[in-house]
């Protein structure tokens, strides 16, 4: 919409009258200020019609209109809302069709109607053939090199500059790919999730993620602050244009040991003045107690453990080793009692749990219960690791406090029935215990408190004073880690005033509440709750009869143990493990024998125990036992024969006909993994059987990937394909994360 700048009709009026009108008690002014709002309201409906004859600016609905105009097939939308996700499909049609059947045409309609990356391989190119000396191919060496382990690893990857023998099969085969009609879409379905220190403008730096310990004398560690191995990944650069390919920095792909040291080594050797990988936008930084590690004195190399036990270290000071495929780096002896924090990215299929995707939609439906209007602002305070932000002056953005045990004793000697709101803006980690009054949370008489994970930066004044403002608080690119527990302690408030805990975007080790302590309505969103080492342990634990209600949104969690609340329940978009191999379902993940539950579009790895269900789009890979049979229904979901439910609505178990084919084999769903430290746990593999790929409500897929719209991408990659790529050309859709 045009940024109109409206005058008020009362300016326009003569001075003489504005005199008069003054003596009148102002009824002109009254008048004209209502007439003024009307106009607006005119005025912004008048910039909107203008706005909706382009396809940047227009409104969602507007755009089948628009696609109908310059002949654009329909697509399928591909976005959680559903609406405006595929704008960028129908603003670039025409330049697909002047450039139809192009590798690069190709390309870009495939990432704009499918929301992933992807890289067009013509495989006839990789052919070893007798050569042209008047047309030599010097990037296609029919021999590898014995020199580069890389390369023979990434030999079947889309940016290898392998030779192949001709082969004859399918074009998304593995064995016979490599032939002259074929052409392959490599697709990467996983985004990186970005954990960078994060820089403001207009506070500078705010703090980085703080790494895991292996060694107990901090000189090796983990990048991840859960302690988990991860692969480091390539943060994509945007891609702008259509006339240009993409290229390896366009993409999430992980990183190679031998790519990065043999550009650090130019670097240091100055053979190499622009980097590819530590330029401008390094793919991982790290600092010792505040100062930035140059890239000179980076080294990338296999921090493996040898047969020994032991792991190399750097001999000088202010080095650093890091091994990018095990997530791993190493200090010297006199560096590593420093604090360390890194920034890097690792692949993740989907938005749940406790990241640093953006969250403010979620922020927005709940700021609202904190922020109401007509009423004083809630009690608020900063928590970050950065002394030089620490402060109690108000002039000075404070109060702002180093751990969240303090912001949490503070918050305890405030008055009943308040509300209030604790901002953790870093991604560091908080190992010490949380020690309020009598070691909890106190939420007495109807006290209501949020606890999230979200940028807020202060705003310099002139007169040097600094400002934060609730309204500039951004939940997004940090995710500190709460490594202790939390324990609550509440006392009921009024009916129209429950007593309530919010947690936003952390992760963290698990929750308690003690029996007749326990909160009215606990909200966990977009949170890692209960992870253990490498394992999920328990999450939630409440062994009283209180009544609870409790919504979780979006989150990764491990065992719910609730066995004599009566509690609401309610879970979406989730996952829920507990234990070693969750997949088999053998371990209970859900215990609430007296609690209503409502489940839509979570992925359960373990048994699950309740009063009664409503349960939609979702997969139980354990048995699922309901006391109350006559009421609820389970909806286009998967659970195993033997679960006792209320009635099912075109739901699969395994003993159902997969895709029509009755061939006596069982059905389960098959994960990436179901090991919390891989990029791929909880994800359908994609040839998990169709039933359960596209058995959710309007042929999605069941469980916790719902909201990706795998199917629907993939239908739409399909239409492209025909559409846009050469003519004659067997066109193959290649998952790199297989």
């Amino acid at each position: 919409m045009r940024d109109r700048r409206s005058t008020p009709l009362f300016d326009a009026v003569p001075s003489y009258l504005k005199l008069r009108d003054g003596q009148d008690q102002r009824a002109l002014e009254a008048l004209t200020a209502l007439l003024t709002q009307e106009l607006q309201v005119v005025e912004r409906d008048v910039d909107q019609l203008y706005d909706n004859w382009f396809v940047e600016t227009c409104e969602p609905w507007v755009l089948p209109y628009i696609a109908e105009v310059v002949g654009a097939r329909p697509m399928r939308e591909i976005g959680p809302d559903r609406a405006g996700q595929l704008r960028a499909y129908v603003a670039n049609v025409l330049q697909y069709r002047q450039a139809k059947g192009t590798a690069a045409a190709l390309e870009q309609v495939s990432r704009d109607v499918t929301g992933w990356p992807i890289v067009a391989v013509e495989f006839f190119k990789h052919l070893t053939m007798a050569e042209n000396v008047n047309h030599l191919r010097g990037l296609r060496p029919v021999t590898a090199s014995v020199r580069r382990a890389d390369q023979p690893q990434r030999a079947h990857r889309p940016f290898s500059k392998a030779a192949h023998l001709p082969a004859a099969g399918r074009a998304d085969g593995f064995s016979g790919r490599f032939n002259i009609p074929n052409l392959g879409l490599f697709v990467w379905t996983r985004s990186a999730q970005p954990l960078f220190p994060v820089v403001s403008e207009k506070d500078g730096y705010l703090g980085g993620p703080t790494p895991s310990l292996i060694a107990s004398d901090g000189s090796i560690r983990r990048f991840d602050p859960l302690g988990r191995d991860v692969a480091l990944v390539n943060l994509p650069e945007p891609d702008t244009t259509i006339a240009d390919r993409v290229s390896p920095l366009k993409v999430p792909e992980p990183l190679q040991r031998q790519a990065l040291a043999e550009e650090l080594d130019g670097l240091r050797d100055g053979s190499i003045t622009a980097p590819q990988w530590f330029g401008e936008r390094p793919v991982l930084r790290v600092r010792l107690d505040g100062d930035e590690v140059s890239a000179e004195n980076l080294f990338c190399c296999n921090l493996a453990e040898a047969s020994d036990g032991s792991v190399r270290r750097p001999s000088n000071a202010g080095h650093v080793l890091f091994d990018p495929v095990l997530g791993r780096l190493s200090l010297s002896a006199s560096d590593k009692e420093k604090r360390v924090e890194t920034g890097f990215a690792h692949g993740l299929a989907m938005d749940v749990g406790g990241g640093p995707y953006d969250r403010r939609a979620s922020l927005e439906r709940w700021w609202g219960d904190f922020f109401v209007p007509g009423e004083a602002d809630p009690w608020l305070i900063g928590v970050t690791q950065r002394a030089e932000l620490q402060t109690d002056n108000p002039d000075l953005g404070g109060p702002v406090v180093g751990t969240l045990r303090e912001a949490v004793e503070r918050w305890n000697a405030r008055a009943e029935g308040s509300r209030g709101v604790i901002v953790l803006f870093d991604s560091g980690t908080y190992p010490e215990a949380i020690t309020g009054t009598n070691g909890t949370i106190d939420l007495s008489n109807g006290a209501r408190l949020a606890i999230v994970a979200a940028n807020w930066p202060g705003v310099p004044l002139p007169d040097g004073t600094v400002f934060r403002s609730p309204d500039d608080v951004s939940p997004s690119l940090c995710r500190p880690f709460i490594a202790s527990r939390i324990k609550v302690r509440a006392s009921s408030g009024a009916d129209d005033q429950p007593a309530r805990l919010l947690l936003s975007g952390l992760a963290l080790k698990d929750v308690r509440m003690d029996p007749g302590e326990a909160v009215d309505q606990l909200d966990i969103h977009d949170c890692t709750l209960g992870f253990d080492g490498e394992v999920f342990g328990e999450a939630l634990r409440c062994l009283g009869d209180d009544g609870i209600r409790l919504s979780i949104e979006r989150c990764m969690l491990g065992r719910i143990w609730l066995p004599n609340s009566t509690t609401s329940l309610s879970i979406s978009d989730s996952v829920l493990a507990f234990g070693p191999q969750p997949s088999l379902g053998k371990r209970v993940a859900l215990r609430a024998p007296r609690s209503d539950l409502e489940m839509a579009r979570c992925t359960v790895l373990g048994q699950t125990e309740a009063r009664a269900v409503e349960v939609e789009d979702s997969i139980f890979a354990g048995r699922v036992t309901v006391a109350f049979r006559q009421t609820g229904c389970v909806r286009f979901s998967y659970a195993t024969s033997n679960s006792v439910i209320p009635r099912r609505y075109r739901c699969v178990d395994e003993n159902s006909d997969a895709d029509g084919v009755n061939d006596g084999r069982k059905r389960f769903p098959e994960f990436v993994s179901d090991d919390f430290g891989r990029p791929g746990f909880a994800e359908l593999t994609p040839g998990c059987t169709k039933d359960i790929r596209e058995g959710a409500e309007g042929n999605l897929e069941m469980g916790v990937g719902n909201h990706l719209r795998v199917p629907a991408r993939l239908a739409n990659l399909r239409d492209a394909i025909t559409e846009y790529a050469p003519f004659g050309m067997n066109c193959g859709v290649i998952f790199v994360e297989e």
